[in-house]
C-alpha cells in the first residue's frame, strides 16, 4: 500500500491524502484505494506502440456521488528520428449518482511534440 499527500503550496498543510494498492506492471495494472472523501478504482492498459487506455470509478459518500471515467491516448505518428511525435487524447466522465446525475463531461486533444 502506498499513500500520497497533496499539500497546499502556500501553507504546506496537507489538503488531500490518497492511499491505495496497485497490482500488475507498467503495461497492465489495476489500482483501488481511498481518498479523503471516498473510494476509487481504476484499470490502466499501455501497449508498446504508445497507446493507452484507462477506466475508473470514484465514489464520494458525503455527496452520494459516483462518477465513471474513461480516457485513452494514441500515438498517431513518430518520425524515423524519434524527434517528432503526434498523438491524440480523449476522455469522458459520466456522473451516475449524486447532484450531477446524468451529466457528462467529454474532451479530446491533439498533441505535437518536437525534441530539439
Amino acid at each position: 500500500m502506498d499513500c500520497q499527500v497533496n499539500k497546499d503550496p502556500k501553507t504546506g498543510i496537507a489538503k488531500a491524502v490518497n492511499c491505495g494498492v496497485s497490482v500488475g506492471d507498467e503495461k497492465v495494472n489495476a489500482r483501488v484505494g481511498v481518498f479523503d472523501k471516498g473510494v476509487f478504482g481504476a484499470v490502466n492498459v499501455k501497449t508498446e506502440t504508445g497507446h493507452s487506455a484507462s477506466l475508473g470509478v470514484k465514489h464520494i459518500p458525503n455527496y452520494h456521488m459516483t462518477t465513471v471515467n474513461a480516457s485513452g491516448s494514441a500515438n498517431l505518428y513518430t518520425s524515423p528520428s524519434g524527434n517528432l511525435n503526434v498523438g491524440a487524447t480523449a476522455n469522458a466522465m459520466r456522473h451516475t449518482s449524486g447532484p450531477f446525475r446524468g451529466k457528462s463531461d467529454m474532451g479530446c486533444g491533439l498533441n505535437m511534440q518536437y525534441k530539439f
